[in-house]
């Protein structure tokens, strides 16, 4: 992550980090998202991240549309993330399966976010995926990691309705 957030600094959108807090974990729930839906479609998975940031699409985040008026911006840092990961999820191994890279990418976002707990796409794109649906020996060891790292009571109990 630090090679992406040096190279949007680089370009000067570190600004845009500033002006929203959870710039980079929304982009990153959004990436693990997409990531779902189009497997190893990586090009129509960024694509996908870019409209859910900069359109009207229901998938754009609350108080996000201060930021549509850098639109230009928010495309760059997504194109950033989607040129490192592959390298970052595999400790600079080639990635032989893009569609891998989503488990990684939840991990990173509910890292990355100050209250992930009151993030509603990291809630439901990264901690939800973790916490119930993971294959049964990473969600035990991810959710080992995510109860050293958080309150007593983490991960935040869920409804059966999913809320």
């Amino acid at each position: 992550m630090p090679q992406i957030v040096d190279a949007a600094a680089a370009a000067g959108e570190v600004a845009l980090t500033v002006a929203a807090g959870h710039f980079w974990c929304e982009l990153l729930a959004q990436t693990a998202d997409a990531l779902r839906e189009y497997g190893d479609q990586y090009d129509r998975a960024q694509q996908a991240v870019v409209s859910a940031l900069t359109g009207l699409a229901e998938k754009r985040p609350d108080g996000w549309t201060v930021l549509l008026q850098e639109a230009d911006v928010i495309k760059r840092a997504v194109e950033l993330v989607f040129e490192y990961l592959p390298s970052l999820a595999t400790g600079g191994l080639p990635a032989t399966d893009v569609s891998s890279l989503v488990w990684p990418v939840r991990l990173l976002a509910v890292l990355m976010c100050r209250e992930p707990r009151r993030h509603p796409a990291v809630l439901e794109y990264c901690v939800k995926p973790i916490t119930e649906h993971g294959p049964a020996e990473i969600r035990e060891h991810v959710k080992d990691r995510l109860r050293e790292a958080f309150p007593p009571h983490w991960p935040p109990p869920f409804t059966a309705d999913g809320a």
